[in-house]
C-alpha cells in the first residue's frame, strides 16, 4: 500500500483498522505496531481521534498515525494534495478511455476499409467471370452461325442440283408430250372434218322442219292471243264491278265503325272523368288517413323525445351527426316502420284503360303505368318532404285546373310544385323568406294532354366518352371527397344542343348518360327491402357532405336518384322496390347531412340496368346512383 492510498483512506475514514491490524504502508520505514483489537472513536470539531485504553505509551509502541494530531494547515494541505491527486487520477483515466475508444474506432475503421477492399475484389472477380462467361458465350454464338451458313450454302447447292435435273427431266417430257399432241390434233382434225360436214347436212334438214313447225306455232300463237285478249277484257269488267262493290261496303262498315268507335270515345271519356272523380276522392280521404296517420307518429315521437329526455344519456355523441339528427342516429330508425313488399302486394288494385292497351297499377302512395311490356313508376315527392322536414306545413291548392301542393318549412322556405290534371309535375320552385324564388325545373310541355308518359321518352345515339371511366363512373368506396364533389359539379360529357323537361329525362337512358354518375356502393340493400341500416346510412356521409356543398354553391342545382334491383323477381316489385330505395336515400341524405330535399327527385328503374349482368339474386345490382341533371332541365339555372 502506497502513501497515497493511504491518505485516501484516511481521508474517507477506512483506514484506522488497516493502522490497527499493522498493515504494513509503503514509504514508511518501520511497519506500525499492532494496536488493541479495542479501538474506540472520538469525533470532535478538528482532525478525528483514535483512543485505545489498552494502548501503551508513545515511547514504547513507536510512531502511531491514528493518534497523532495535525495541525490544521498540514490537514487542509492535505486535503487539496487528495483533491489534486483525485483530479489527476479522473484525468487518466479520463484519457485512457479516450485512447482506448480512439484505437476501437481505428479498428472498425480499418475492418471496414478492409471488407470494402474485399468487395471490390469480389465484385471485380465476377465481373471477370461475367465477361469470360459472355465472351464464351459469343464466341459459340459465332461459330453456331458459321455451321448454319455452311449448312445453307450446302442445301443451296443440293437444291439447285435437284432443280437442274428435274428441269432437264421437265424438258424431255415435255418434247415427248409436244410430239404427242401433234398427231392427237392431226387425227382432231380429220375427225372435225368429217363430223362439220355431217353437221352441215343435218342444219339443213333440221332448218327446213324448223321453218314448217314455226309457221304453224305462228298461226296457234295469233289464235291464241285473240282469245286471250277477249277473256283478258271480261276479266277486267267483272274485277271493276267487284271493286265498286267492296269500296262501297268498306265505306259502310268505316262508317259504321267511327260511329262505334265515337260511341267507345265517349263512353270511354265518360269512365275516365267518373275514375278521376273516384281517384280524387280516393286521394282525399287517402290524405286524410295520411294525415291522421302522420299526426300519430308525431305524438308517437314527442312521447319518444320526452321518454329520451327524462332517460340519462349514456351514450358518447357522434361527432359525425349532421343536421336534423338525433344522437348520431338517422331520425327515424327508432319509431317508422315502412310497409313489407308482401303488405304492398295486398293493397294493390290495378284497371284498364284504353280498351285494355294501358293497364294502371296503384298502390298507396304510387301508380305503376304498364302499356304493353313497358312500365313505369310515378309518385308524389310531397310525402318525402313531409318526412324530411318532420315540422313542416302542407297545403293544397287548386289554380285553374292546376293542383298547386306548397310545402312551408321552419325555417319559412317554401316548396311550391304545380301539376295538371293528369297529375304530371309541371313546375318546383323554392320561395325564400325574403321573397327571392329559385325555379329548380320547368316542366310543362305545349300539348302535352292526351299524350303518354312513354312517349316523353327521347332517341338519341351514345354519346362519345373522352374523359377515364372513373371520372365518368365514380365509385364512391374508391373516390375522395373532391372526387365527388367534381362529379356533382361537373358539365355534361358532351354539349347540349337544347334543354329537355325532367320527363324526357327520367325515360331517355342515352340522355342521362350524358352526364357523369356516381354509384353509391357503399351503400346495398337486403334482398325484397327498401330499408337501410344505421351503419349503412353513416356510410353517406362523404356523398351528402358533397351533395351539399353543391347546392351552397348553385342552390338551383338538381339531382336525380335512381334506385335499381337485381333480376330477381316480378317487374312490378322490383320496379316499385327500386323507386322506393332512392327514396329512403334522399330522405336520408336531407335528415342526417342537411341536403335539401327539393334539389334531389327520385326514379325506380328496376332490373332495366344491372351493374353485374346475372339472372341471380346479386347485392351489388340492389343499390343506387346518383347525376347531377340540371344542365339537361329547364331551370334558372339554364336561364
Amino acid at each position: 500500500m502506497t502513501l497515497k492510498q493511504l491518505a485516501r483512506l484516511l481521508f474517507a475514514g477506512t483506514a484506522i483498522p488497516l493502522i490497527a491490524s499493522g498493515a504494513d504502508v509503503h514509504g514508511i520505514g518501520a511497519r506500525a505496531q499492532p494496536l488493541s483489537p479495542v479501538l474506540t472513536y472520538v469525533p470532535f470539531q478538528g482532525n478525528p481521534t483514535w483512543r485505545d485504553s489498552t494502548l501503551r505509551s508513545a515511547d514504547q509502541t513507536g510512531p502511531v498515525l491514528a493518534q497523532a494530531e495535525e495541525p490544521e494547515e498540514r490537514r487542509r494541505r492535505r486535503d487539496r494534495e487528495n483533491r489534486d491527486e483525485d483530479r489527476s487520477d479522473r484525468r487518466e483515466r479520463r484519457e485512457e478511455r479516450q485512447r482506448d475508444h480512439q484505437q476501437q474506432q481505428e479498428q472498425e475503421r480499418q475492418q471496414r476499409q478492409e471488407e470494402r477492399r474485399r468487395e471490390r475484389a469480389r465484385e471485380s472477380q465476377e465481373q471477370q467471370r461475367k465477361q469470360q462467361d459472355d465472351d464464351r458465350r459469343r464466341e459459340q454464338e459465332r461459330e453456331q452461325r458459321e455451321r448454319q451458313r455452311l449448312q445453307e450454302r450446302q442445301e443451296q447447292q443440293r437444291t439447285q442440283e435437284r432443280e437442274q435435273r428435274r428441269q432437264e427431266q421437265d424438258r424431255r417430257r415435255q418434247e415427248r408430250q409436244r410430239e404427242e399432241r401433234q398427231e392427237q390434233d392431226n387425227e382432231r382434225r380429220r375427225e372435225q372434218f368429217d363430223r362439220r360436214l355431217e353437221r352441215q347436212r343435218d342444219q339443213e334438214r333440221e332448218q327446213r322442219e324448223e321453218q314448217r313447225r314455226q309457221e304453224q306455232e305462228r298461226g296457234q300463237r295469233q289464235r291464241q292471243q285473240e282469245l286471250q285478249q277477249r277473256t283478258l277484257e271480261r276479266q277486267q269488267e267483272q274485277r271493276r264491278l267487284e271493286q265498286q262493290q267492296e269500296q262501297e261496303r268498306q265505306q259502310r262498315t268505316q262508317e259504321r265503325q267511327e260511329r262505334q268507335q265515337r260511341l267507345e270515345q265517349e263512353q270511354l271519356r265518360e269512365q275516365e272523368r267518373r275514375l278521376r272523380d273516384q281517384e280524387r276522392q280516393r286521394s282525399r280521404q287517402q290524405e286524410r288517413l295520411e294525415r291522421q296517420l302522420e299526426q300519430q307518429r308525431d305524438e308517437e315521437r314527442q312521447e319518444l323525445r320526452e321518454r329520451e329526455r327524462e332517460r340519462p344519456d349514456i351514450t358518447p355523441p357522434d361527432n359525425r351527426s349532421g343536421p336534423g339528427q338525433r344522437g348520431g342516429f338517422a331520425p327515424g330508425f327508432d319509431n317508422r316502420r315502412d310497409l313489407r313488399l308482401d303488405e304492398l302486394r295486398a293493397l294493390r288494385r290495378e284497371r284498364v284503360e284504353q280498351g285494355g292497351r294501358r293497364t294502371i297499377i296503384e298502390e298507396r302512395d304510387r301508380v305503376i303505368v304498364r302499356e304493353g311490356d313497358r312500365y313505369i313508376i310515378r309518385h308524389d315527392e310531397t310525402d318525402r318532404f313531409r318526412r324530411a322536414y318532420g315540422d313542416a306545413q302542407v297545403r293544397r291548392e287548386r289554380r285553374g285546373q292546376n293542383d298547386v301542393t306548397i310545402v312551408r318549412r321552419p325555417n319559412g322556405v317554401e316548396i311550391v310544385t304545380i301539376r295538371d290534371p293528369d297529375g304530371n309535375l309541371l313546375r318546383r320552385v323554392r320561395r325564400e323568406p325574403d321573397g327571392r324564388q329559385i325555379v329548380l325545373f320547368e316542366n310543362a310541355v305545349p300539348g302535352r294532354r292526351g299524350r303518354t308518359i312513354f312517349e316523353e321518352a327521347i332517341v338519341l345515339p351514345p354519346p362519345q366518352i373522352t374523359i377515364p371511366r372513373e371520372r365518368y363512373i365514380v365509385e364512391v368506396e374508391e373516390a375522395s371527397q373532391e372526387d365527388l364533389y367534381e362529379a356533382f359539379t361537373a358539365p355534361p360529357v358532351e354539349r347540349i344542343e337544347r334543354t329537355y323537361t325532367l320527363d324526357q329525362v327520367r325515360q331517355s337512358p342515352a340522355l342521362r348518360d350524358r352526364v357523369r354518375r356516381v354509384d353509391v356502393d357503399t351503400v346495398t340493400f337486403d334482398f325484397g327491402s327498401w330499408e337501410l341500416s344505421e351503419e349503412q346510412a353513416r356510410a353517406l356521409t362523404g356523398v351528402g357532405q358533397a351533395l351539399r356543398r353543391a347546392i351552397e354553391r348553385n342552390p338551383s342545382e338538381v339531382f336525380l336518384i335512381e334506385g335499381h334491383t337485381d333480376a330477381v323477381g316480378s317487374d312490378i316489385d322490383n320496379l316499385t322496390l327500386s323507386d322506393r330505395r332512392a327514396e329512403t336515400v334522399a330522405t336520408l341524405l336531407t335528415e342526417m347531412f342537411g341536403v335539401p330535399a327539393e334539389n334531389l327527385t327520385t326514379q325506380g328503374y328496376g332490373e332495366q340496368y344491372l351493374k353485374i349482368n346475372t339472372q341471380e339474386a346479386e347485392r351489388q345490382n340492389r343499390r343506387v346512383t346518383i347525376r347531377r341533371i340540371t344542365p339537361l332541365l329547364r331551370n334558372e339555372a339554364r336561364q
